[in-house]
């Protein structure tokens, strides 16, 4: 994909990359909220959760992939990769 054709799409899509966004579609949860998704998936939201849902046939086999997602975080992404180096850290000092 060229530079021009990369940004377009992500002015499109708001998604930069490789990621397929062919079948991606709007799609509202349990409690009426979009979220972008496939067509074949399920969401469900319990207040706690986010729970995505979808089957995925693969070489004949059928597999059910199920994502959870918290729905109030604890901490962002970068605080828990932080959190785990800072983990290792502490436990090479300890074998030191």
């Amino acid at each position: 994909m060229n530079k021009r054709t990369e940004a377009q799409h992500y002015l499109e899509t708001k998604i930069l990359g490789a990621y397929e966004t062919a079948e991606v579609v709007w799609k509202n949860d349990t409690e009426g909220t979009y979220h972008r998704t496939f067509d074949d998936t399920a969401i469900l939201n319990d207040g706690s959760q986010h729970v995505v849902e979808r089957y995925m046939d693969i070489e004949g086999r059928t597999f059910r992939v199920c994502s959870v997602f918290p729905t109030v975080k604890q901490s962002t992404p970068t605080e828990k990769l932080l959190t785990l180096i800072d983990n290792t850290l502490e436990e090479s000092l300890k074998k030191a």
